[in-house]
């Protein structure tokens, strides 16, 4: 039976990226198990998971903070460490940010990594290294200190050969170099390491699961750059045309909260100015605004301004000017 729960949760990670409607079924079958056999070193992550599905899915995310502190706490009571970087990183990145403030998560992922490659699952902690990655930026570190922390990770990802890894560090290496203006370019991604055109190329050839993943994180990078760099045109149609999808592949991720944050921003601003597709900016930025309020108005910390800025960009493209600059005035409040 132990070996039965380490194979389904191997095997939910497969799921995960290439039929996540699946993962549920099998994280339900592996908790049962738990619960019928006993705590074994995979019962944890197990759990973890569940938590993760009961929040990104049912939106109960007290429920699912909670099974996260099981699933940890299961740890004292066990001499392995064999499941841990993935407890930790599916507890901390996916899990409890729905209910904690950003800052508060992203200490504990950073020795999450060498408590994966300690215990030899390199692939745990590889996703560790990434997450506190993105919870930094989302943190606000400084981009200069980001794109060496990029770099460094890249450099890890290839001595260990692991390809995938390698120019997932590299695209964040050329976004905060982008960042910097030290790049020719703003919104594409193209350098020495990394060139875009290699992994949103369509052919029309079915894509494996690790190049969709890269796919969506890029296109989330392009979103982020077409921000900053004021192109709200070119963030529009990355948000209109991928959200839906990205919704469902990123389930539960606080990489949501930049889809449904900037994605709103960039179809507002958009739809502000005369286009033929502006009522399906303005469609895609009432997603984003519905989306980021159903987050905020369960307590989530980490969004509670966000929809003091979507009402505030929403009453722009209506022409209540100075209702847009009052609501503006309430989120820089509520950010503080």
């Amino acid at each position: 039976d132990a070996a039965v729960t380490k194979m389904l949760d191997k095997f939910s990670t497969e799921v995960y990226f290439s039929a996540p409607g699946l993962v549920p079924m099998i994280i339900v079958r592996n908790f049962q198990l738990t619960m019928k056999n006993g705590i074994s070193a995979y019962s944890p992550p197990a759990i973890a998971t569940m938590g993760f599905i009961i929040a990104g899915l049912f939106g109960d995310y007290e429920t699912a903070e909670m099974l996260g502190e099981v699933a940890l706490e299961m740890f004292d009571r066990m001499d392995t460490q064999v499941s841990e970087s993935r407890t930790r990183t599916l507890s901390y990145f996916l899990t409890f940010h729905w209910r904690r403030p950003m800052l508060s998560i992203s200490g504990p992922l950073q020795s999450t990594y060498r408590i994966g490659m300690a215990a030899g699952d390199v692939e745990s902690a590889i996703f560790a290294l990434q997450s506190f990655f993105e919870l930094s930026f989302y943190c606000g570190e400084r981009v200069d200190v980001l794109e060496q922390r990029a770099s460094s990770g890249s450099k890890i990802m290839k001595d260990m050969q692991k390809k995938n890894s390698n120019d997932m560090m590299d695209m964040y290496q050329q976004t905060m170099l982008n960042l910097q203006g030290v790049s020719e370019h703003t919104i594409t991604l193209s350098g020495e390491n990394f060139d875009e055109a290699t992994v949103l190329v369509t052919t029309g050839q079915a894509k494996d699961k690790n190049e969709l993943f890269l796919e969506s994180i890029t296109l989330g990078a392009k979103l982020m750059l077409a921000c900053v760099f004021s192109d709200y045109q070119s963030g529009a149609d990355i948000a209109m045309r991928h959200i839906d999808v990205v919704i469902k592949q990123f389930l539960g991720s606080c990489r949501l909260y930049l889809w449904g944050s900037i994605g709103g921003i960039c179809c507002y601003a958009a739809a502000s100015r005369p286009s033929s597709k502006r009522q399906k900016y303005l469609k895609t930025a009432r997603k984003c605004r519905k989306m980021i309020k159903q987050w905020s108005s369960s307590g989530n910390p980490n969004c509670r301004h966000m929809p003091e800025i979507l009402d505030a960009e929403d009453q722009w493209c209506r022409g209540k000017t100075n209702k847009a600059i009052a609501t503006y005035h309430s989120a820089i409040e509520l950010s503080k």
